[in-house]
């Protein structure tokens, strides 16, 4: 019980992490794809207790791979327009 309590808090540091620093856009996704990773842990984790969880962590995985490929697909048209991933270079006027 006290491994789940300290893997919980592993999803809160991950989106801290993603709101305090934010420089690179791959940086980013890959703080977001951290928090659904474990949050997919936790369900796993969790799934002794009920056979629910085994489906909630195989619908948090495929969702997680859902973003990565539309981020992803986002990252290179980005990366394609302005040169690079840092998001202070993005300019929302030239949209």
């Amino acid at each position: 019980l006290t491994t789940l309590r300290i893997i919980s808090i592993f999803p809160i540091l991950a989106l801290l992490t993603f709101v305090s620093q934010r420089n690179h856009i791959l940086m980013c996704l890959l703080r977001l794809e951290a928090a659904v990773l474990s949050l997919a842990f936790i369900a796993g984790i969790s799934s002794s207790l009920s056979t629910l969880y085994i489906f909630f962590c195989i619908i948090i995985l495929s969702f997680g791979a859902c973003e990565a490929g539309v981020a992803l697909a986002m990252l290179v048209v980005v990366t394609r327009s302005y040169g690079s991933d840092l998001i202070k270079s993005i300019n929302l006027r030239k949209c």
